[in-house]
């Protein structure tokens, strides 16, 4: 079934003359605010149930994505110390928990602090080694290109405000993929890619946006639909919501203006690091991207957001693992800590995953290729803390309590406060 996108944010300096020689169409002020409050097609979603009581049972998600499957080997579930060098290396120290027995790789030490107050799961099997199958294993809500997205079914049965489901996006690698069922994720949604001259993520352009008469005919459909009804009237209070995203006015994009002070406390802006004798500054959109979610969904009424964490070539470390490791991991420690920090007492989750791991036996340079083994990592919402499930031998294989990919789905929206059908596999430990 083709579902049509959702409209997304007009940038305040895009007049009403501009929009409508942009699409050749000028919708009515009701048109958008239906479009912008989750419409597809003929279906209007049942969004009354809005404010302070949603927000107690149902948590917003920040989901970190870790694009090209990082490895669990140097981040949350460090080779065995028994493990010879083939398998270990000899440049990545383990950092204590506070949990007996659990360690995490050194590149994430203010993560490991917070582990007790969080659920780790070490023993994900994607039963793959390829991208496009593990991802939508994990983030469709059936295992094939019909199913819905995560971000669709959290951001819609959470119904906070008709806010749709974000996506911030880093520059890197994957920045210009093909749109396929690995970044399907992404096709439903407001996208806003990290922009590294104006160090900000930007408003995007409606007026550039590819899929634009797309979704002006699903415009001119609902102008056709009935303004009557009762079920219209009752629907006010999100749309006024909805039509302050579409035109660019509503809280919602105060996220994207954030003062620098403020984003620094998710990671340094930028740092300087030296490789190879050579001195090199790096940009760290991970900080702006951490900052953004959190006020989005603390003070923006977003029910979902994703970080796409791609920046240089992303977690898809076949070679130069060391240096990248480094740069990434260290970005991913400031972020993700501040993150879990503020899940708990600011009332949402956070949750860190990739789509597969890599090799337990390091490559002939050094790094790692595709594996099924990976992680999740998850904070706040209704997770258990203090809980680390699963383990693994010193060859990397899992040996204890194994999760399949199609388990964190319904892991997920268990721990974010929906209701899940019982007949459905979970890991109920993680929850509480």
């Amino acid at each position: 079934m083709h579902r049509s996108p959702l409209l997304p944010a007009i940038p305040r300096e895009c007049s009403a003359p501009e929009w409508q020689q942009a699409v050749g169409y000028r919708p009515s002020r009701r048109t958008f605010l239906s479009v912008s409050g989750l419409a597809i097609a003929s279906a209007l979603l049942n969004v009354s149930n809005i404010g302070a009581d949603t927000r107690r049972r149902i948590h917003p998600l920040i989901l970190v994505w870790l694009e090209g499957a990082a490895s669990p080997w140097e981040t949350f579930a460090p080779s065995k110390s028994d493990a010879t060098e083939q398998y270990k290396g000899k440049k990545f120290a383990t950092v204590d928990t506070g949990i007996p027995g659990i360690k995490l790789g050194g590149v994430l030490p203010d993560v490991a602090k917070l582990i007790p107050r969080a659920t780790l799961i070490r023993s994900v099997d994607a039963q793959t080694s390829d991208h496009f199958i593990s991802t939508q294993s994990l983030l469709m809500e059936e295992n094939n290109e019909h199913g819905k997205t995560l971000g669709e079914v959290l951001g819609q049965k959470s119904a906070l405000g008709g806010v749709p489901y974000s996506v911030l996006n880093m520059p890197g690698h994957y920045q210009n993929d093909p749109p396929t069922i690995r970044d399907h994720h992404m096709q439903r949604n407001f996208r806003f890619d990290f922009d590294a001259i104006l160090k900000k993520f930007p408003k995007p352009d409606l007026r550039k946006d590819p899929r634009i008469h797309e979704r002006v005919g699903l415009l001119q459909q609902l102008d056709r639909m009935p303004s009557t009804s009762k079920a219209m009237a009752q629907r006010d209070q999100s749309y006024d919501t909805a039509f302050g995203l579409v035109t660019g006015d509503s809280q919602y994009f105060d996220a994207l203006e954030l003062p620098e002070d403020t984003i620094r406390q998710f990671g340094p802006l930028k740092e300087v690091r030296q490789f190879a004798g050579k001195t090199e500054t790096i940009p760290n959109p991970l900080a702006y991207a951490a900052a953004t979610a959190h006020f989005m969904v603390t003070k923006g009424g977003a029910g979902v957001v994703t970080i796409h964490h791609c920046e240089r070539d992303g977690w898809d470390m076949h070679s130069n693992l060391e240096q990248e490791m480094q740069i990434l991991g260290g970005h991913l420690n400031h972020a993700l800590a501040e993150l879990m920090r503020r899940a708990r007492t600011d009332g949402y989750a956070v949750v860190c995953m990739s789509e597969m791991g890599r090799t337990p036996k390091l490559n002939d340079n050094a790094s790692r290729d595709h594996d099924p083994v990976h992680f999740v990592l998850g904070c706040g919402g209704k997770f258990a803390e203090g809980t680390v499930i699963g383990d693994y031998c010193k060859r990397g294989h899992i040996c204890k309590d194994k999760v399949l990919n199609s388990e964190v789905f319904p892991t997920i929206a268990t721990a974010v406060g929906l209701e899940v059908d019982p007949r459905i596999k979970r890991v109920r430990e993680a929850t509480t």
